[in-house]
């Protein structure tokens, strides 16, 4: 391996890593040893560099790599800064490292690719109301190269995906999803083989196979076919018209880092769906792995060395670069600085002047933070308030809400529409039915199961034991009497609609008897609970409950 340097400046790592070897035509599956999992690089020993020493590193490293790649992931329409003490992301500081990254690559005689890891648009406003047709002109706008299909992608069903890619002028590669006969859609590609100073490099895109637990549908007789099962099939002839082979996936960091085990030959994946920001690139024996957390947060800068004579690819530098916003969390962009910038600020104007106009208005207020953090397993805020509007809705003894489906956080003060919209996205209404205790146990159950896990509840509460090493239910109690639940009794409980069908692999739900639909959206709920005036017409600020009903153990 050749010696590396890791040099650390404000929370990002410049790696550099090993030489590929050239890729194997024949193999489509790991050797018998398993590989390794290291961050890159593996050394023990972190060395802080002044940033004249980073600059010049970074500088010599860019100036010898023949490919660079932007890759974002889990877009999610995020047009916005998000909101904080540090505005972070948004288009305009978006589109303003796309040009200067694409710039300093085109003036080296460098190849310039911006990668897109699906979830194009699904979680706001300008995302969704015009289903993702926006979000598909705005990629046009920032000369995005290729992208892959996320679940959240069917959300409006598979026909919009179809006019999605069509209006795409970029590829759009998904070679996992195929109709019920196994053929692929005409109208998606499997991967592109593009040739960069000699070495025929190919990219092929995958999406999870979850999508259809994880979307709403329609899915038009799609399937999503297993991602090893998928690559077991493709590697092999992709093989024979190529010299390497990176990914595009929607498939979440675990099932990367498995692909990555079972196929060493794949030598980059970029990755998405999990929104797990990897502030250091992980490499699994010879395969690297990337993926930033999501919403136009950080990006993913990749610069690789071609070797013409070997036809081999080396990831020579990998970086993961938050994009902050110096400017007030209420404004729409960064203030822009040169024409071009200017113009891209007119078009978000120009396409978004009445979204903002309709999605900005204050709808009310909340006393505390509406906490809807997915990676804790203890009750959070919002879950808490959703799950009691939704028991409440459907006149139920007990109410469950999923963790995926509370897509942020909203701070304590007032709320705008669009706030509302942007915490519950989806087009979910309450449905109602009669569960044995048992079966609401085996649900809970399902729930710890899901990357977003555990579902929250209203009505009971419950523990999850040993939640680190072996996560399962134990005592279930309702409340507010504290009383265990009986297993052998049935008792009426409300969801959501999309956790009603199964989604989320909460298949334990679709047992339940006695259904009834209650047609109204959960994000009408917390209008609703937002909406009461005073006498003076100012809004009376909502308490979201704070009470710990999911107890570790």
């Amino acid at each position: 391996m050749l010696p590396v340097v890791r040099v650390f400046c404000h929370a990002v790592f410049l790696c550099t890593s090993f030489v590929v070897a050239r890729f194997p035509a024949s193999a489509a599956h790991a050797a018998s040893s398993p590989p390794t999992l290291t961050l890159v690089p593996p050394l023990p020993v972190v060395a802080t560099l002044a940033p004249q020493q980073q600059d010049a590193a970074g500088s010599a490293t860019e100036r010898q790599s023949d490919l660079v790649i932007l890759h974002i992931n889990d877009f999610h329409g995020q047009f916005r800064p998000l909101r904080g003490p540090r505005p972070r992301g948004g288009v305009l500081a978006l589109a303003r490292e796309v040009r200067e990254q694409r710039r300093r690559a085109v003036e080296r005689g460098a190849t310039f690719w911006m990668t897109d890891g699906g979830d194009w648009f699904q979680g706001t406003p300008e995302g969704n109301t015009s289903k993702g047709r926006l979000v598909v002109d705005l990629q046009r706008e920032l000369g995005l190269d290729f992208a892959t299909l996320g679940n959240h992608e069917f959300d409006f069903g598979s026909d919009n995906v179809r006019a999605l890619v069509a209006r795409a002028r970029h590829p759009v590669l998904a070679a996992n999803v195929v109709r019920k006969d196994g053929i692929r859609p005409p109208w998606l590609r499997s991967h592109v083989v593009r040739t960069v100073r000699g070495v025929r490099i190919a990219l092929i895109g995958l999406v999870t196979k979850d999508t259809r637990v994880q979307s709403t549908g329609p899915f038009g007789g799609f399937e999503f076919e297993d991602e090893l099962d998928c690559l077991t099939r493709e590697l092999p002839r992709v093989a024979r018209e190529s010299d390497a082979v990176v990914l595009l996936t929607h498939c979440g960091f675990e099932k990367d880092r498995e692909i990555a085990a079972r196929f060493p030959q794949v030598r980059l994946i970029l990755g998405g769906h999990s929104h797990t920001s990897l502030k250091e690139p992980v490499r699994v024996g010879d395969t690297t792995i990337v993926q930033t957390g999501g919403k136009a947060s950080e990006y993913y800068l990749v610069q690789l060395r071609v070797d013409a004579t070997n036809k081999t690819i080396e990831i020579a530098r990998a970086v993961n670069r938050a994009l902050v916003v110096e400017t007030p969390s209420d404004q729409q962009t960064a203030d822009p600085g040169t024409d071009e910038q200017q113009g891209v600020a007119h078009w978000i104007q120009e396409h978004t002047r009445d979204i903002a106009a309709e999605w900005d208005a204050p709808v009310g207020a909340l006393t505390r933070p509406l906490e809807g953090a997915r990676g804790v397993t203890v009750s959070t805020t919002a879950g808490n308030l959703l799950s009691d509007l939704i028991r409440e809705a459907g006149s139920a003894r007990i109410g469950v809400m999923n963790r995926g489906g509370i897509r942020t956080s909203l701070p304590a003060g007032v709320v705008t529409k669009r706030d509302v919209y942007e915490l519950l996205p989806f087009t979910n209404d309450v449905v109602s039915m009669d569960l044995l205790g048992g079966e609401l146990r085996t649900a809970l159950s399902e729930g710890l199961a899901t990357a977003h896990r555990p579902f929250e509840v209203s009505g009971i509460g419950y523990e999850i034991l040993e939640p680190d090493t072996n996560p399962r239910i134990g005592k279930i109690w309702l409340l507010p009497e504290k009383v265990e639940l009986d297993e052998t009794m049935r008792y009426r409980v409300a969801t959501n609609s999309f956790l009603a069908g199964g989604g989320d692999g909460a298949h334990a739900f679709t047992l339940g008897t006695e259904r009834r639909r209650h047609p109204v959206l959960l994000r009408d709920l917390l209008l609703e609970a937002l909406a009461p005036r005073d006498e003076e017409g100012s809004p009376i600020p909502v308490a979201a409950p704070d009470e710990p009903r999911i107890v570790l153990r």
